[in-house]
């Protein structure tokens, strides 16, 4: 994870997320999945909270991914003027992921863990979030993303101005960026 920005940072603090259920061994050399908390300093307001995140794929049902966006919520809870970016490896709420090449069985969490979470919070992409244009994710060797699993939430002081996905981005990663222009509203 990382945060590269123009602006003065108050703090960055590394917070753990849920492991996968699997043996010790495996939890020791497999990735240490974490959400990266960040505070932008607001003249004469509260801070503006940014947070990044990379939530565990191939969780296969176990429940790692709904214990993992319960600390994310928790984190967006405490303020609403908090931004939270990343790879969540989770389809949008009203997906089908039977549609996928794969069958979706690597998005095998029943409880369709973002469904509450996003319910709670707005992200960029508003109501068309399972629009082709919102996708962002490209298998290896396909011409074109299948299905969004990166998401940017955001609590309701921020004000989100402009949102797209950048897919002319798509050979640097299997993954396209998402921009966003936002700025925080002011009481």
């Amino acid at each position: 994870l990382a945060v590269l920005s123009r602006f003065a940072l108050d703090s960055a603090v590394r917070i753990d997320l849920p492991r996968l259920d699997e043996p010790w061994v495996r939890q020791v050399f497999n990735l240490k999945r974490a959400l990266m908390a960040l505070e932008v300093p607001v003249v004469g307001e509260a801070p503006l909270r940014l947070g990044n995140t990379h939530l565990s794929a191939f969780s296969h049902g176990d429940g790692t991914l709904g214990r993992q966006v319960g600390v994310l919520r928790e984190w967006m809870a405490r303020s609403e003027r908090a931004l939270l970016a990343g790879d969540f490896n989770a389809l949008p709420p009203g997906e089908d992921r039977t549609r996928l090449p794969d069958g979706g069985q690597h998005y095998s969490d029943e409880s369709k863990p973002l469904e509450a979470f996003a319910a709670e919070f707005a992200e960029v992409s508003g109501s068309s979030m399972l629009s082709p244009d919102w996708y962002t994710y490209l298998p290896f060797g396909a011409e074109a993303p299948d299905r969004k699993i990166d998401h940017i939430f955001y609590g309701d002081e921020i004000e989100v101005l402009e949102a797209k996905v950048l897919s002319e981005y798509s050979d640097i990663s299997d993954h396209l960026p998402i921009w966003v222009k936002a700025r925080v509203r002011v009481p």
